[in-house]
């Protein structure tokens, strides 16, 4: 039995799970993503890269190209996910304090991600 369970049948429990994803709740309402919900993902996703072997920096070059080029047609999805000058810098902070994890899974864990 997972722990969730309990929690998600809870009064109360299913509205705040479903919001905090961005689901709608029972009355339909959803609450949007804020730079919280976009900073944690952030750093989930680069710390799974580094783990996984992928340099993380990769993570700063993808959102620096949709930010400046057109032809990549990411227009919707940067309206969704906004990053900003700003937002970008505490994006590199997170791939340096990430970067220790990556040479981790390259060097000791032989973590070398072969893609194509």
């Amino acid at each position: 039995d997972y722990s969730f369970k309990q929690y998600l049948r809870s009064q109360g429990g299913y509205d705040v799970f479903t919001k905090a994803v961005g689901l709608p709740d029972r009355d339909g309402d959803v609450m949007p993503y804020t730079a919280e919900h976009e900073m944690a993902a952030d750093i989930l996703a680069i710390q799974a890269m580094a783990g996984a072997g992928f340099n993380p920096s990769a993570a700063l070059i993808v959102w620096q190209n949709m930010t400046r080029d057109d032809d990549l047609n990411a227009s919707s999805y940067i309206r969704t996910h906004p990053h900003s000058p700003q937002y970008l810098n505490q994006l590199s902070e997170l791939v340096e304090q990430a970067m220790p994890i990556y040479r981790k899974a390259r060097t000791e864990y032989g973590r070398t991600p072969v893609c194509q």
